[in-house]
C-alpha cells in the first residue's frame, strides 16, 4: 500500500522541469539556488505555497516526490511550520508523478484530483481567529474612539504584508533571471522588448524607482529601449511581475560584457518589490558584480 505521507511536492516552471528531465537531474530553481537546498511542500502545504508565491503564474507543473529513498531535513519555515528540504540535487528516480497546473480565472491553480491538498476553506493557521478575537475585544472595551486607529493599523499591516510578498516574489524571480541569463549567455530567446501596456506600466514604475535611488545602475539605458529584454509579464488580480535584462555590453569596461538583471513586482496601489543583480561575462564565465534590493 502506498503511504501518502511518503510524498512531498515541488511547484516548478514547466520549461525548467523539461531541462531537468533532459539533463537527468534537478538542482533547484530560484530561491533554492540561493539557500543551498531545494524547498518542498507537503500535500497540506502545497496549495498555500502556490497561492503565496505562484499566484497568476502560467506554465507550472506539480512534481510528486517519493521521499523513501531521500534524506529529507524538516526545518521551520512559513509561520513556524516544518517544511521538507533536500540538501543536494533531486534524483529523478525519486519522482513518482508530474501534473500540469492549469491557471484559473481567479489567478489560483487547479490541482490534480488524486493529490489531497488542503482546500481554501480549511484553516491554515490560528492567526485569523486570534486577530478577530483581538479586534472584537478592542471594540467591546474601548468602543468607537479607537476604531479609526484600529483601521489605520490594519491598513498599515496589510500594506507591509503586500510589500513583503512583492519583495519575496521579486527575489525568487531575480534568482531565476540570473540563472536563465547564465545558461542562455544573455537574455533568453523568448524574452521580448517592451510593447504591451502591462509591460510598459511595469517598466516605467520600476525605472522610476531605480532612477530615484541608484541611477548609475542603468548608466543611461532605459527599460523600454532596444537593449532591454523582459520575461513574459505575470499579471494577477493584485500585482504584475517580470524580469528585465539590460545588455550593457562593454561600455563600462572593454574586458567583459555586463548584464543588469532587474526583477520587479508591482502592486495595484503602487507598492514595489525591486531587486537587481549586475553580471559580468568573461570567457564564458559569469561573475556577480553587485546585488541590490530597493
Amino acid at each position: 500500500m502506498i503511504n501518502a505521507d511518503n510524498f512531498i511536492y515541488k511547484i516548478c516552471p514547466s520549461d525548467l522541469w523539461r531541462e531537468a528531465e533532459n539533463s537527468g537531474r534537478f538542482c533547484g530553481a530560484g530561491i533554492d539556488l540561493v539557500d543551498g537546498f531545494i524547498h518542498f511542500s507537503t500535500a497540506a502545504q502545497v496549495q498555500e505555497t502556490a497561492a503565496l508565491h505562484f499566484n497568476g503564474v502560467e506554465g507550472l507543473v506539480l512534481v510528486q516526490i517519493d521521499i523513501s529513498s531521500l534524506t529529507i531535513v524538516w526545518e521551520e519555515s512559513r509561520a513556524g511550520a516544518l517544511f521538507p528540504h533536500l540538501y543536494g540535487d533531486l534524483p529523478l528516480s525519486a519522482v513518482s508523478a508530474t501534473w500540469p497546473m492549469p491557471l484559473l480565472a481567479s489567478g489560483s491553480h487547479e490541482f490534480p484530483s488524486d493529490v489531497k491538498v488542503q482546500q481554501d476553506n480549511e484553516p491554515t493557521e490560528g492567526f485569523a481567529i486570534i486577530l478577530a478575537m483581538i479586534v472584537v475585544a478592542i471594540i467591546s472595551i474601548i468602543a468607537a474612539p479607537l476604531l479609526g486607529l484600529v483601521g489605520r493599523s490594519a491598513q498599515s499591516t496589510y500594506e507591509q504584508r503586500v510589500t513583503s510578498h512583492l519583495s519575496h516574489e521579486a527575489r525568487e524571480n531575480l534568482e531565476l533571471g540570473v540563472y536563465l541569463t547564465k545558461i542562455a549567455d544573455g537574455p533568453p530567446s523568448y524574452f521580448t522588448t517592451v510593447t504591451s501596456a502591462s509591460s510598459r506600466e511595469l517598466a516605467d514604475a520600476c525605472e522610476r524607482r531605480l532612477l530615484a535611488v541608484n541611477a548609475a545602475q542603468l548608466n543611461g539605458h532605459t527599460l523600454t529601449d532596444n537593449s532591454t529584454r523582459h520575461s513574459p509579464v505575470t499579471v494577477s488580480a493584485n500585482r504584475k511581475a517580470s524580469v528585465f535584462i539590460v545588455n550593457k555590453g562593454t561600455e563600462q569596461d572593454t574586458r567583459y560584457n555586463r548584464y543588469l538583471v532587474i526583477s520587479c513586482a508591482l502592486g495595484n496601489e503602487g507598492e514595489i518589490g525591486l531587486l537587481t543583480s549586475e553580471l559580468a561575462s568573461l570567457t564564458g564565465s559569469y561573475f556577480t558584480i553587485n546585488l541590490n534590493e530597493y
